[in-house]
């Protein structure tokens, strides 16, 4: 488990993004990943990221058990997060504003 720092958090994310790079993610959001990831993100198909805030949440969706939303501390939406619960994996998704500014 890594720790946040004072005014940041942690938040487990699926490792696959659908819609962007790692990178376009990180830069998009103003996150950084803290763990390590493995050349097969089906062997690590979730990874610790820091949030520059302590605000940020994994909230439920009104679409799916199976999605969640990333929302900043402002309350914008993010990101969609999918989850395949029987395969232990998932995915993260940029909100459309979001991909098409990073």
């Amino acid at each position: 488990m890594v720790n946040a720092t004072s005014n940041s958090r942690i938040l487990t994310l699926p490792t696959r993004v659908n819609n962007a790079t790692v990178e376009q993610l990180q830069q998009a959001l103003g996150i950084k990943r803290v763990c390590e990831q493995h050349p097969h993100a089906q062997f690590n198909p979730f990874c610790q990221y820091e949030m520059p805030e302590a605000g940020w949440q994994i909230v439920d969706s009104d679409v799916s058990p199976y999605q969640k939303r990333l929302v900043r501390p402002d309350g914008v939406q993010v990101a969609k997060l999918f989850y395949k619960e029987s395969f232990h994996s998932g995915s993260i998704e940029l909100i459309d504003s979001i991909a098409k500014a990073a």
